[in-house]
């Protein structure tokens, strides 16, 4: 099965063109790399991928999992992402004052899955994610950098997504701290299959990927145009 295929996707803000590809397909269980300089689309493209952000214009430019966006409304594609996919986002979108175990639990909000089964797999999964126990029921905001990384992963993939879309994570670690979360996140989408598309202007990570695609090479606007 084909996990996304893009053709002829362009984008905008306002009458700044922001992406411009004909066409990009990623196979499924694929670890793909999006490398590419600060400014030059990534996020944009990321954010069109999960249904996150949309496109003006009802036309088959995206399909995820054989499902084209084009033919689903807002609701139904809040609702395919939430059952399909896991995203972590650069600045991870934790609720401080929330516990872990909460912050984890909200991904389990509009999941069809069995929620109370799901929730008893949270200690497992911080165990998986190399998090003590302890930090469970403490509030996010008093945890580290590192262990707020952690906790978004396992929010993102507390529902065995498909596809898990991660958007430059290791900008705050250091280089050790880096390629212990990176060997984490790859044994975990192996052992649930999941597909993974990776954002980071580092390219010292794509060693760990499969394929690497420098988006300057298939976005047809220039990185001076782009934001």
């Amino acid at each position: 099965m084909i996990a996304i295929a893009l053709k002829q996707l362009t984008f905008s803000y306002a009458t700044t063109p922001i992406i411009d590809i004909d066409s990009l397909v990623i196979d499924n269980g694929e670890r793909v790399f999006i490398a590419g300089p600060s400014g030059c689309g990534k996020s944009t493209l990321l954010n069109l991928i999960s249904g996150t952000l949309t496109l003006p214009q009802k036309d088959d430019h995206i399909t995820v999992l054989d499902q084209s966006y084009a033919q689903l409304t807002a609701r139904q594609l809040d609702r395919f992402r939430a059952h399909n996919m896991g995203i972590v986002f650069q600045q991870f979108n934790l609720i401080g004052y929330l516990s872990v175990r909460e912050n984890i639990a909200l991904s389990t909000e509009f999941h069809p899955c069995n929620k109370t089964a799901l929730l008893a797999t949270i200690p497992a999964l911080i165990a998986q994610l190399q998090l003590p126990a302890h930090i469970i029921d403490q509030p996010a905001n008093t945890l580290s950098i590192g262990q707020q990384q952690r906790v978004a992963i396992a929010r993102a993939l507390i529902h065995k997504p498909s596809i898990l879309i991660v958007d430059e994570p290791t900008s705050a670690l250091d280089e050790t701290a880096t390629g212990s979360f990176m060997q984490t996140l790859l044994a975990m989408c192996d052992k649930h299959h999941t597909t993974l598309l990776f954002v980071s202007h580092d390219l010292r990570l794509a060693s760990y990927f499969t394929r690497t695609i420098a988006l300057n090479e298939i976005n047809r606007v220039t990185h001076s145009e782009a934001r």
